[in-house]
């Protein structure tokens, strides 16, 4: 044989096993270490502008690499305004909105959903896990390879398994504004975070976004120095009719007339509706019935596609009362005031040949709240039956009957006849007719019988060797002039005592209670008498033992007296 060859070959096999050794090292030290920043989270496509009251969309994106998991907890949208103040947005992972965010009215202008989780694997899994109560998402790979020509290798990164799970964010920018353009403009810093399942948060690098005016969009007069600061001029004449007669529709006309060289910005009118007449018609004016008003907002913008110019403003009432002068007139703003000219006063009459009165109940129909049922109008009685007999708005008030439900002591108003009120049944514990009161008017419990009297009294050693028999006595003493027509006498033996005699007593192992039962039976051939019961026992474990047992006579029970102690020497 060639030496040459032998050391050659020792050189090789010597090769081999560093390269295997150092590739398990390296092995070792990326399972324990792992790749650095494994969890990414990236904002993308958010613009750098966007419209003040537009919707603005981005992607929130979280990478994985390779034996990465995170149980998510929640996900935190934070958003510096340009005021400096700080507005953040808790949610849940499946978008909706946590507790603490529900009434900060600006998180509902922001929404998330989940849409993907790409590059994933059949290994990986992403969503709420039932086991662990999280939503979670994590990735894993590893790949390796040896063969007999003395190399071994190990692949270990992320290779083109890494996970993404990704959310649409939409942000309303106007509803987060409380539906006010002139107050969103500015510089705004976005910051997206994920919370898992312990104290360490993994975030987004923040990102601005500024909010910017629509070249197209035309201010509400002048956002500067208010959004009610408007000039211009125009004027408003109403024109009521020559006559009006209750329970006939009417309608008032204003015309608007612009001031073409001095043009206002925006235009408000509001007009005051007397008492004594329903609108019956707005004809697209906005109508509070409460404070009386029908308002008209006009704005001047391209933006909107509005234009003040000429018009006439319509609107249709009723009058309900008569020989009345009705007072009309223009209610003032927070704006500069234009004051409606022309008819402001209006007297109206009732015409007998006008006025109907369908059901007969002489009530006409425009005061008649149900013109077809003639038991119905204002002032008559009201009656349960779940309708409004008196015309006043309310239903069955005052005429219901307060009952009890019985079966929970909780009260309800109906039109039915109330149920009878049950009788108190003694000594179960309830309160059948709901007053308040359990058992009452019930006769007192009667005191727990005795049946004789006698005493018991146990016996023990002070102290026994251990595996040394021991008796242990129970001594019955009847009093004779009292004497009980049974006992029952149950012993407890605690657990290292072993029972070597149970005597005439009756021992259930599996219980560890020796028992002794007497009834005074001439049937039976029973008698009670004194007596002492004795049973032997041993242990093999020294330490000190307790004793316990109980004894039934009738209902009444007691312990037995004397010794409860004894220890068991080594």
């Amino acid at each position: 044989m060639n030496m040459s060859q032998v050391r050659v070959g020792s050189h090789k096999h010597k090769n081999s096993l560093i390269s295997i050794i150092t590739s398990v090292f390296i092995i070792a030290v990326l399972f324990v270490a792992g790749p650095a920043d494994a969890v990414l989270l990236h904002i993308i496509d958010l613009p750098d502008t966007a419209y003040r009251g537009t919707v603005v969309n981005f992607i929130f994106e979280i990478d994985l690499g390779p034996m990465e998991r995170i149980p998510i907890q929640s996900i935190i949208i934070e958003l510096v305004n340009p005021d400096t103040s700080t507005t953040t947005c808790s949610f849940y992972p499946d978008g909706t909105l946590m507790p603490q965010s529900f009434d900060i009215f600006r998180c509902h202008a922001l929404d998330i959903k989940n849409t993907r989780m790409v590059g994933a694997t059949p290994g990986d899994r992403f969503g709420y896990d039932h086991t662990t109560g999280y939503w979670q998402v994590y990735g894993y790979g590893y790949g390796y390879g040896y063969g007999y020509g003395y190399g071994y290798g190990y692949g270990y990164g992320y290779g083109s398994i890494q996970s993404e799970l990704s959310y649409n964010v939409t942000w309303d920018t106007l509803k987060y504004g409380y539906n006010k353009k002139h107050g969103l403009e500015g510089n705004y810093t976005i910051k997206m975070s994920v919370i898992p399942d312990h104290t360490y948060a993994y975030h987004t690098a923040p990102q601005k976004i500024a909010l910017i005016k629509h070249p197209n969009e035309k201010d509400i007069c002048n956002p500067v120095s208010g959004p009610w600061t408007c000039t211009g001029m125009y004027t408003s004449t109403r024109i009521l009719p020559d006559t009006c007669t209750i329970g006939d529709d009417m309608e008032v006309t204003i015309n608007i007339d612009i001031n073409e060289s001095n043009k206002p910005g925006i235009l408000i009118l509001n007009e005051y509706i007397p008492e004594g007449f329903i609108v019956t018609d707005s004809n697209g004016a906005n109508y509070d019935a409460q404070k009386r008003i029908l308002r008209w907002f006009i704005v001047e913008s391209e933006y909107y596609g509005t234009t003040i110019e000429d018009t006439v403003f319509t609107y249709k009432i009723m009058p309900q009362t008569q020989n009345k002068e009705f007072l009309f007139g223009t209610v003032g703003d927070s704006i500069q005031i234009y004051m409606t000219e022309g008819d402001d006063a209006l007297e109206c009459t009732i015409n007998q040949s006008q006025v109907k009165d369908t059901d007969g109940d002489e009530w006409p129909d425009y005061i008649d709240c149900n013109i077809t049922n003639p038991y119905v109008y204002p002032g008559a009685p009201e009656i349960c039956n779940g309708i409004d007999d008196d015309c006043d708005g309310d239903i069955d008030e005052g005429v219901k009957n307060t009952c009890m439900d019985y079966t929970t002591c909780t009260a309800y108003q109906t039109c039915a006849a109330c149920p009878a009120e049950p009788p108190e049944i003694c000594r179960n514990g309830i309160d059948e007719n709901c007053n308040g009161d359990i058992d009452e008017g019930c006769p007192p419990s009667p005191e727990p019988p005795v049946y004789g009297t006698f005493t018991v009294i146990r016996d023990l050693p002070d102290n026994t060797p251990k595996g040394t028999e021991f008796n242990v006595t129970i001594t019955v003493n009847i009093n004779e002039s009292d004497i009980p027509s049974y006992y029952v006498i149950k012993e407890y033996i605690p657990h290292g005592i072993e029972v070597t005699g149970r005597g005439t007593g009756y021992y259930n192992e599996s219980t560890r209670v020796i028992r002794w039962f007497v009834v005074e039976s001439e049937r039976f051939g029973g008698h009670v008498q004194d007596i002492v019961y004795t049973y032997t026992v041993k242990s093999d474990t020294p330490t000190t033992y307790t004793f316990n047992g109980w004894v039934v006579s009738k209902d009444v029970y007691f312990e037995p007296a004397g010794d409860i102690r004894t220890d068991i020497l080594a």
